[in-house]
Formats: C-alpha cells, structure tokens, sequence
C-alpha cells in the first residue's frame, strides 16, 4: 500500500505546477481584456464628444423655402445678433473689446470660420424670375392644329445628321464619323476652326485644321456644332424673307442657341462629376431640350401671337403654363413632337419631352440611364441661366436636395456651381458667340 500512496502523492505534487501556470494565464487574460475593455470605452466617449461638438458647430444650411433673395430666413435679425455680441463681450477696464480684453484669446480665428466656408448663395441674374410650382405641366399636351400644321411644315433635317447621331454613346465611331463631315462639308469645318480658337484664344499658335480643331473643342462640342448647324438649316429653311429679316427673331434665337450649347456642355461635365450617366447622351439632351422654342420663333405668326395674348391675362401664371394656355402644350412638348417627326432617336424624344418634369412622377417609370440623363439637363438648365440669362423674364425652377442627392451631387446647388462648372459653362458661351451666324449680342447676363 505504501509504494501506492507515494505514487499519487507525487502525481498530484506534480500537477499543482500545471494548475497554477494555467491559472496565471486565465488572470492575465482576464487583465488584458479588462485594460481593452475600459480603453475602448474610453474612446468611444472621446469620439461622441467630439461629434456632438462637431455637429453643435456645424452651420446648418436653410431649405430653399426658408430663404429669401438669398437671406436665412430662420436666422435671427442683424441687430439682434449684434446686441447679443454686445451684451456677451463688454468692454473691459484697459480699453474696448478686443483691445487687451479677456474675451480676446477665446475668439476663434476669422480665417477657420465655417460661415465663412459656407459657398455664397445663389443670386438671380438681372430679369430672372423663380418659376411658380405648377401642377399642370405634367398634363398630356394636346398641340393646336395651326400649330402642328405649320410643325409639319419645317423640312427634315439635312442628310447626314442622323449619322452623327448613331454613335453618340461611342467616343471612337462618333470621332470617326464627325471627321468624316468636317473633311467634307467646308462650313462646318470653318465653324469649329471658329470655336477652337475662340477657346484658345490670343497669343498662342492659331488651330487651322479640323483634326486640331476637334482635338481642341472635343467630340461633344464638335457634335453639338455640327447638330446646331444642321437644325438650324432645317428650321430656316421654306421660311419667308419676312421671318428672317426680322433682327428680334434673329437675336432671340441666337440667345437660345448660346443656351443650348452651355446647357450641353455643363450636362456633360455634371454626368461625369455624377458618375452613372451617359455624357453623350445627356449632351445631346441638353442641346436640344429648347428647340420647341427655336419651332415658336420659326413659325411665328399665331403661335408666337397667341403666347403674347395670355401674358396679357395671365401674367400671375408662369411661361410654360401660357404657352400650354395658348398652344395646348409648353414648348417642351412642341420639341418633342418636332424632334419624334425629325426621327430622332426615342430617348432623346423622350427627354425633350420631359425635361421640365425632372420632379414629375412621370420621370419615374423612364429607365435608368435615361431618368439621370433627365435628370442632370434639369440641373445644367436652371445652373446656366443663373450665369446667362439669355432674355428678359427668363424663368428658374427650383433645384430639390433629393434631386441633388439622387445623382450624388452635392444637397446645395451653391456647391454644384463650383469654380470648374462656372469655366465650363464661359467656355460653351465663348464658342457659341464665336460660330453664331450673326455678331453676337452682350448677354443680358453673364455672372462670375
């Protein structure tokens, strides 16, 4: 029995080393886990610290509503913010506030204010107006008879434009295929030579050949000229001499075409600064989105009389909503019907169509592609008339955050007309003056 019991006294004299290592380790364990523990913590509270005082400092930007000729609605009276700066901040015994005063070295610096960050708001250009949210602009057009008798009348565009269409959402064959009318048609060629050296302007070496030119202007710009061109052929011709002499229908026409060629321009730079979205094709939109208006000028007589009558008993209402009072339609569905009898491609039709109706519950069921594309011309139309307004009530739709936020733009649209869209959109203008038929008239509004 003896040699038994040594036996098992020396097993468990050897396992008591094993027992208390593992025991070491299980404290040590447990330490290190409470040390992370209380350090996570921590650092959680620091960090809810730091985003409640972030967001208690943040400026909180006002709704468009809440606005008025650019001023904060919500926030309080200058004179109010002034007693309380007096009232906070009295003059000390040594001298005014600010000069050896306490309150001195708790100001934060001018220079890291973010009111002072925050971008100026938007300001409307002499003769603009906000447009009246109207209910009715959504309703189905139903055109007058003169009306789509004389749309009828205007020829088809010229061969050759269809074309140039085809590839629009192809770099390399719509490249190839402009080259193609450039090499052959000697006006076109002399109106991107035109442009190009609009834009590059003095002091540099002139662009004389159309391969430089299109380099120089790129594939958009050069379609959107060549597209000009030929609607402006198809809308001139089989039109009286009385028309065309006419020196107001000339202007005015020239001042949508410079629209037209800066909406363009600043749809394609805001489908890619979106991302998800054709630049092409939104181009292509934004070019033509007004050519119902270019249809008005072109046929003139009832139409154009019969929008000046119901300015003269409607005045409260908006354009659009006289020109569906006089034409039973606005001047988008006008485009539309023109541009479905030209044959052009179904969502271009489409987007003339609904370009006023970027908020309508219509855009909804287009597809994807095709509802931001409608989308970004909403935005570039308004954006470019706050820059030129190219004639005298010109009206301007609010721009929605949601709209913003759904193309991934910035929620305010003082943040979308950012330095670079501003040079985009004095680009397209200096092209447009540069290749109009005519010399070209000072915008009645041309800002920053």
């Amino acid at each position: 029995m003896t040699p038994r019991r040594s036996r098992c006294a020396c097993a468990r004299s050897a396992g008591q080393p094993a027992m208390q290592q593992t025991a070491a380790i299980i404290a040590g364990l447990t330490f290190v886990l409470a040390v992370a523990s209380v350090t996570l913590n921590h650092l959680r509270l620091r960090r809810r610290i730091a985003l409640e005082t972030t967001r208690a400092a943040a400026v909180v930007e006002p709704a468009p509503w809440e606005r008025e000729g650019g001023r904060d609605l919500t926030a309080p009276p200058p004179e109010a913010v002034a007693h309380q700066l007096t009232t906070e901040t009295p003059p000390t015994a040594s001298g005014p506030a600010g000069e050896n005063s306490p309150h001195e070295a708790s100001r934060p610096p001018e220079s890291i204010s973010l009111v002072d960050r925050a971008p100026e708001p938007l300001r409307l250009p002499p003769g603009a107006v906000m447009r009246r949210p109207d209910r009715a602009a959504a309703a189905p057009a139903l055109l007058r008879r003169d009306l789509t008798r004389a749309l009828d009348a205007i020829p088809k565009l010229p061969p050759g434009t269809h074309a140039v269409l085809k590839h629009v959402d192809q770099p390399g064959p719509a490249a190839r295929t402009l080259s193609a009318v450039v090499a052959t048609e000697p006006f076109v060629l002399a109106l991107l030579l035109r442009g190009a050296n609009a834009v590059i302007g003095d002091g540099h070496e002139p662009v004389e050949t159309g391969e430089d030119a299109m380099h120089c202007l790129g594939v958009v710009t050069t379609r959107s000229l060549v597209l000009r061109q030929r609607v402006a052929i198809a809308l001139r011709d089989g039109v009286g001499r009385d028309v065309l002499a006419d020196p107001g229908r000339a202007r005015a026409a020239q001042q949508l075409w410079s629209h037209a060629m800066a909406v363009a321009a600043a749809a394609e730079h805001l489908a890619v600064r979106a991302g998800g979205t054709d630049p092409a094709q939104a181009a292509t939109i934004g070019l033509l989105h007004d050519v119902g208006k270019l249809a008005m000028l072109r046929v003139g007589g009832a139409a154009v009389a019969a929008v000046a009558d119901a300015t003269r008993d409607g005045a409260a209402r908006s354009t659009l909503a006289r020109e569906r009072h006089a034409l039973g339609g606005d001047h988008a569905a006008v485009g539309a019907y023109l541009a479905a009898r030209w044959e052009l491609p179904s969502d271009v039709t489409e987007g003339i169509r609904r370009h006023h109706l970027a908020t309508d519950r219509a855009v909804l069921s287009l597809k994807a592609p095709l509802r931001r594309a409608v989308l970004v011309v909403h935005v570039a139309n308004q954006l470019v008339k706050y820059v030129h307004a190219y004639a005298g009530g010109v009206e301007i739709d609010p721009v929605p955050a949601g709209l913003l936020a759904e193309l991934g733009l910035p929620a305010a649209v003082e943040r979308v007309m950012d330095e670079p869209l501003r040079k985009v959109i004095g680009r397209a203008l200096d092209v447009a003056a540069a290749t109009a038929p005519v010399a070209a008239p000072r915008p009645l509004a041309r800002a920053g």
